[in-house]
């Protein structure tokens, strides 16, 4: 089946509306792929269909970084970039009851840390600068130097109040729907992969970000959701946030009850675990 699909992306010069043949063309999600649709049926390939309508640039659309301006000024402004630390606690929600709290501690510029309570015992995760490691009981595992700073990088763009910052080459993507809100898109591609984030055009909130993975098999979306924001200490944070990825095991709910900016954080927490004694 991966030859077929690459053979078709070589060889087969057919209009599939920029869309490229990929595993989900035939099987959309199931194990057998259905050769007969389900009547009636909603449209034709003939018809537009809700998602084919090309993104509407409007007259007066601000400009890339007037969106992030205002997205900063939407978190807090100064009091958002002058963050020096972050404690978040809650509950991580995933498929097959795997449901457990969780607490994670951010502190400028790099470390982190996330302590998981799960069924098994308590898992720690630690970043100080290029160094890491995960602490499951008593067993200790270092993370390569690379891992760690994408670890990190990661966390921030997952729990820091600004999410995402203006680079090079982003473009102005039109409006679309983000549930009932318009929202501003804003993508940023590269060979490796495809960013769009969405802008709340009235709050100025990061709402979602969608990234398409591009391998030679077939491009790989990833989504992140930010929502339920609330103002803690002058700034603005989104107390759920969900991650959904192309398996269903691989996403999840973060829910948090409690966010603290700015609280004095121990370094001795980002310090490497000690292994207890067998």
């Amino acid at each position: 089946m991966m030859q077929m699909v690459l053979s078709i992306k070589a060889n087969d010069k057919v209009d599939f509306r920029e869309n490229p043949v990929t595993c989900y063309t035939c099987h959309r999600g199931q194990t057998k792929p259905v050769g007969l649709p389900p009547m009636p049926l909603a449209k034709s390939a003939h018809e537009p269909g809700p998602g084919d309508a090309a993104p509407i640039v409007r007259p007066g659309a601000p400009s890339v970084d007037q969106i992030f301006a205002d997205y900063v000024e939407a978190v807090g402004g100064s009091a958002a970039t002058g963050t020096k630390t972050l404690v978040l606690k809650g509950k991580r929600e995933a498929s097959q009851d795997r449901n457990w709290p969780n607490e994670i501690t951010l502190a400028s510029p790099d470390k982190l840390l996330i302590v998981a309570t799960t069924p098994q015992g308590t898992v720690r995760q630690i970043v100080n600068g290029d160094k890491g490691w995960i602490m499951n009981g008593t067993n200790v595992r270092s993370l390569e130097p690379a891992a760690a700073v994408e670890a990190k990088r990661t966390s921030d763009e997952l729990f820091n109040i600004v999410k995402v910052r203006p680079s090079q080459g982003m473009r102005l993507g039109g409006m679309q729907k983000v549930g009932e809100r318009d929202a501003y898109v804003v993508e940023n591609a590269t060979d490796a992969k495809t960013e769009r984030y969405y802008f709340d055009s009235q709050t100025g909130l990061l709402l979602r970000k969608i990234t398409i993975n591009k391998t030679l098999l077939m491009p790989f979306p990833e989504q992140l959701d930010f929502e339920d924001y609330r103002d803690v200490d002058g700034v603005k944070v989104p107390f759920t946030i969900r991650y959904s990825g192309i398996d269903t095991y691989d996403s999840w709910t973060r829910t948090f009850t409690e966010i603290k900016r700015n609280v004095a954080v121990e370094d001795t927490l980002f310090a490497t675990p000690a292994v207890p004694p067998k």
